[in-house]
């Protein structure tokens, strides 16, 4: 793990924090899901590779000073799967399917967008979905983010969507940062 602290957002019901070596046994078994790992590059992972993946949000955030969060619930503390910023300002998320459609996606990405306009700066925040990721992009447009023209998306079977900060207005309450 490295030296840098990344930031704590607490939302309502969860808290975005940097990811600890015990988190480990909770995330292998969320990537290993091939339900949960559909949509997602290279699909499922092993023990190691999702190791591997831990080391690399870690060295992002002391790299670029942002990153991936590990998405966590506020009352029990369970690990229910990540979100953040996968690439410089594009939000990426994957949670365990015990998370899905209770609104975790919506509120874990809207903190990251909150964090991105607020304390990083961004002008424009994007995410990508595939085509048939109905749930993904539910999430996206009901965070106010919309389709905008991709080289990449269009032509390997997905949309990119994109929110400009003038335009963002947050989804619930804002998080507060520790």
């Amino acid at each position: 793990m490295s030296e840098f602290l990344v930031p704590t957002l607490m939302t309502a019901r969860l808290r975005l924090r940097g990811f600890h070596p015990d988190d480990l046994a909770a995330l292998v078994a969320i990537y290993a899901d091939p339900a949960v790992m559909r949509y997602i590059r290279d699909g499922t992972r092993t023990a190691a590779q999702t190791a591997a993946n831990i080391d690399a949000y870690d060295a992002e955030w002391a790299l670029h000073g942002y990153g991936v969060w590990a998405v966590v619930d506020g009352e029990s503390d369970a690990l229910l799967g990540m979100c953040g910023f996968v690439e410089r300002a594009e939000i990426g998320y994957i949670l365990g399917r015990a998370s899905w459609g209770q609104g975790i996606a919506t509120e874990a990405a809207d903190a990251c967008l909150w964090y991105g306009f607020t304390h990083l700066g961004f002008e424009e925040i994007g995410a990508g979905a595939l085509e048939d990721n109905a749930g993904s992009r539910r999430v996206l447009e009901k965070l106010g983010m919309r389709p905008q023209a991709n080289e990449y998306f269009d032509f390997h079977g997905g949309v990119y969507y994109h929110l400009p900060c003038d335009n963002y207005l947050p989804h619930g309450s804002a998080p507060t940062l520790s």
